[in-house]
């Protein structure tokens, strides 16, 4: 009987350590977001993925809780006006679908609902109260990262978490859009970051080596009845990709499919980066008075500040045999 009871106490005791420390209270951590203790991880993750939007600039942290994603957010604003945000417009992309973000209530009645406490109450019913205090803490620290709505004054930070469902395992990267922002101005271009998933214990290393950087912008060209709108740019380890939208105002269909293979993107001191059509994502034509996304993918560029501006070149969108034009784009980062 000795000998359970020690077994017992040796349970008890694994399990009270195994709990994560949290922050004393909720306004501890909210003052005080970079030291916040992690659950489940030994120390904060460095950036994972980083976008730029006209004066803003948001650097994501991505990690996995015991039963969600958790990506933390700094918010910069460098311009003269503020901008507001709003986590609960964010969505979260990947190959299987779109996710909306989780409130702080469904974070913690997933973690809630992980079956430790059946499991607990089964081995030894003095282990609920540890469980219990477990889920307390990580209620209090939901609270204290969530990130609330509010305004990114001129030259200020904002800083929280956005919590969502885990991607399914099959997924290695996602997109995190951040759309509805506000300003004095009127509405801010929306900011999407794409990030790689934490996947086991040598993600956050594998990632280190070069943090993801896309750049929203604004860019057009127009030329007859073809319009072009460059969205972002996405700067990758091993390629540079261009997302825009292409406008047929005309009243025949555009053939593009040449166009895009076609494609050609040069920096400001002359190098042509080869093209990957293979890697892009576009369509053959473009229907009348119809607007298509696309997607092409470059050799990569050099990270700005090293890359300040980029020429996009798209030959040859054909609207019949003996109607053809040329679109040149000039991207600023």
């Amino acid at each position: 009987m000795r000998r359970g009871w020690r077994g017992v106490g040796a349970l008890l005791l694994v399990a009270a350590v195994s709990c994560p420390v949290f922050a004393q209270d909720a306004g501890d951590v909210e003052r005080t977001p970079t030291a916040a203790p992690v659950p489940d991880a030994q120390a904060e993750p460095g950036p994972t993925c980083i976008a730029r939007s006209g004066s803003l600039t948001v650097t994501a942290t991505l990690q996995t809780l015991a039963a969600a994603l958790e990506i933390n957010l700094l918010v910069s604003n460098a311009g003269p006006v503020a901008v507001r945000v709003d986590p609960s417009k964010a969505g979260l992309t990947t190959a299987e679908g779109v996710q909306t973000p989780w409130t702080a209530a469904q974070v913690k009645r997933a973690h809630r609902d992980l079956g430790a406490y059946i499991v607990a109450g089964a081995l030894f019913p003095p282990l609920l109260a540890i469980t219990g205090i477990s889920q307390l803490n990580f209620n209090r620290y939901v609270d204290g990262r969530a990130l609330r709505a509010g305004d990114v004054a001129p030259g200020g930070t904002l800083r929280g978490s956005i919590f969502f469902a885990m991607p399914p395992e099959t997924q290695s990267r996602a997109a995190l859009d951040l759309t509805g922002l506000i300003s004095e101005l009127g509405s801010a271009r929306p900011i999407r970051l794409y990030c790689p998933l934490p996947r086991g214990p040598s993600a956050y290393a594998a990632s280190g080596a070069f943090v993801p950087l896309t750049v929203s912008l604004g860019a057009s060209a127009a030329r007859g009845a073809a319009e072009v709108s460059v969205d972002l740019v996405e700067f990758a380890a091993d390629y540079t990709a261009v997302e825009l939208r292409m406008t047929n105002k005309g009243d025949a269909p555009a053939e593009i499919f040449g166009a895009m293979v076609n494609a050609t993107l040069r920096d400001e001191t002359g190098t042509i980066y080869a093209g990957f059509p293979a890697r892009g994502d576009f369509r053959d034509r473009v229907p009348a008075k119809q607007t298509v996304p696309a997607r092409l993918v470059f050799a990569p560029l050099p990270l700005p500040p090293k890359t300040t501006a980029a020429i996009l070149t798209i030959p040859g969108i054909r609207f019949g045999p003996e109607d053809a034009i040329d679109l040149t784009v000039v991207l600023r980062f």
